[in-house]
């Protein structure tokens, strides 16, 4: 896409701003008689919300506001450790700084102004550099980024909507992307008997969001609200919003869907590579465990009156790096107030979807385990270890997980062999599919089932993801962050890489802008079609398998087992066991 920046002044319903503007040439939209530039509308670091204090729930930011702003650059992300979430050389993105690796990093941080969020909107300008807004409102996508709870920014060249824009206009169907960041790591996910105290004299705010143990969810939920509230400003339909997501993001999404007072009442969402169950709930009194070390780390006594108060005086760059070692802990707490109860229920039929969601997309990439265990260079932790810390000590669980996982090298499990190393162990193959079934795909298949059952009016899909961009580390599969060049049509890709992305892409913007009844290439997730699942083939091209065909080695044998395993493990009200991996 050849293009070129300029800076525009706007006045709207949101007041006066100056923005960027980028002009598209790769496709005249407009008729040759037309004086009118089509092009992509980038409003940069719009603030959505306020944080008081330290650990406090979010206020709605001021809108309209007075006088003009400049959006033409992206806003601060929540100060963060700057290490890599995966130490594996060649990853383009998530990986360690290197001269072809995509940064994942803001240009700046802020703690109490990291709430802002990006709009890339397609528009025209009239012949007095005056926007046109469309003739319909549009279908808006809204992007909530990945990093493990802990890292990562939604303003960042990585997930510019700009090409993803673009290419929907010339598509034929144009979108609007929106972008967000929210706070994270010890700033979105602490929890502790006199945290909880103190965020109840927040009188202000609705219980639910009394707590400080979920502050990420509270603070999506409130750029959603800001969305559906003034993405008409840029043309788009408040009506017709699709969430999407990976990885944290996903999972991030996936609680909003499952929890009433947090339900963000739109039609659809996607969920790439993960969900409720990619890494376990905390417990509130583990969190409480891990915040007492963070004090003593400290040196605040956690027992002491005014502990709370001290840790809210610490210089934010100190409190970051200091409590880095509890990072394992930074993730969505079952606290009681944000998430009064254990959402994994849904995949047994519990009625808890929001009833606003019609359609959703489960997608996962080709291996999504072989990341971790790059990391881990090719060498995995005992098959022992971690069927011990996924399987509760009951009902020969662990015994019915051996005889499967040992099998590894068999045929049922010829998914994890190609295009993996032959040098890998079956050692590796057993701990690749447990870890793929516990974290992904099992949980992936029960939930498109629950919600595909949910309701008469709901539609479900499932996607492998199976192509891998020339950025990619040779001879890997694709795994876990694979889809995110592509789905945003990084400008990185090559031209021949770029044709491939755009099938895939495209069918993104298909679904948001209707779901079934134009996402042409998707086969509908559903008992009556035999629960199909879309491929998007290593050439790029789109096909569909059966459920019984064994796709990750999903066997019934498999199934039946996690099915079981998440029984127990929400009849334990997540009290766990000794050496359960959280």
């Amino acid at each position: 896409m050849d293009s070129s920046d300029r800076m525009i002044e706007v006045k709207n319903g949101l007041g006066s701003f100056r923005a960027r503007f980028q002009a598209c040439t790769e496709k005249q939209t407009a008729p040759a008689t037309a004086p009118s530039e089509h092009g992509v509308l980038k409003c940069l670091g719009i603030s959505y919300g306020q944080i008081p204090r330290r650990w406090a729930a979010p206020r709605p930011a001021l809108t309209p506001w007075k006088g003009t702003q400049d959006l033409t650059d992206f806003g601060p992300a929540c100060p963060q450790v700057h290490e890599p979430l995966f130490a594996v050389p060649g990853l383009p993105v998530f990986g360690p700084p290197s001269e072809t690796s995509i940064s994942i990093l803001a240009r700046s941080e802020d703690e109490y102004r990291c709430l802002n969020l990006n709009v890339f909107a397609p528009v025209r300008l009239g012949d007095e550099e005056r926007l046109e807004q469309p003739p319909i409102p549009l279908p808006v996508l809204v992007w909530v980024h990945g990093g493990a709870f802990r890292a990562g920014c939604g303003g960042t060249d990585l997930y510019d909507g700009s090409p993803l824009v673009a290419r929907s206009v010339d598509f034929g169907h144009p979108v609007i992307v929106v972008t967000l960041n929210y706070r994270l790591g010890v700033l979105g996910f602490v929890h502790s008997q006199k945290l909880l105290e103190d965020a109840a004299k927040q009188e202000d705010v609705p219980e639910h969001c009394r707590s400080t143990a979920n502050l990420a969810l509270l603070d999506i939920s409130m750029a959603f609200s800001w969305i559906k509230h003034n993405i008409s400003c840029f043309g788009g339909d408040p009506s017709n919003v699709t969430g999407f997501g990976e990885s944290a993001g996903s999972a991030l999404l996936n609680y909003m869907a499952l929890t009433p007072s947090l339900y963000p009442n739109i039609p659809r969402m996607l969920y790439s590579s993960s969900t409720i169950f990619s890494v376990q709930l905390l417990q509130g009194k583990e969190s409480q465990q891990w915040m007492d070390a963070i004090c003593a780390k400290n040196d605040i006594p956690p027992d002491s009156g005014d502990s709370v108060d001290r840790l809210r005086r610490l210089d934010i760059h100190t409190l970051v790096q200091s409590s880095h070692f509890a990072c394992s802990s930074f993730r969505p707490i079952l606290d009681g107030v944000t998430i009064p109860s254990d959402p994994r229920s849904a995949i047994f039929g519990d009625a808890r979807w929001d009833p606003a969601l019609k359609e959703v997309i489960f997608g996962h990439c080709e291996n999504e385990a072989w990341l971790k265990l790059a990391y881990r260079q090719g060498v995995p932790p005992p098959l022992e270890s971690n069927i011990a810390g996924r399987m509760p000590p009951v009902q020969d669980l662990r015994g019915r997980a051996q005889n499967l996982y040992n099998a590894a090298m068999d045929s049922r499990y010829s998914w994890y062999q190609s295009p993996i190393p032959s040098t890998l162990s079956p050692g590796g193959l057993a701990w690749m599919a447990l870890d793929g079934h516990a974290r992904y795909y099992v949980p992936g298949q029960l939930l498109g089932t629950s919600f595909a059952k949910g309701s008469e009016h709901a539609v479900a899909y499932r996607y492998i993801f199976k192509w891998t961009p020339m950025q990619w580390p040779e001879n890997w599969p694709a795994t876990h962050t694979a889809d995110l060049l592509p789905m945003f049509l990084h400008k990185s890709l090559g031209a021949e890489d770029m044709l491939a992305a755009r099938s895939f892409a495209d069918q993104i913007v298909l679904f948001a802008s209707g779901g079934s009844a134009k996402a042409n290439c998707l086969q509908i997730y559903a008992e009556t079609t035999g629960w199909l699942s879309n491929v998007f083939e290593r050439d790029g091209r789109w096909t569909t398998t059966k459920k019984g065909e064994e796709e990750f080695g999903l066997s019934s044998e498999a199934v039946a087992l996690w099915e079981d395993v998440f029984r127990v493990c929400l009849d334990w009200e997540q009290s766990g066991w000794e050496g359960m991996i959280r």
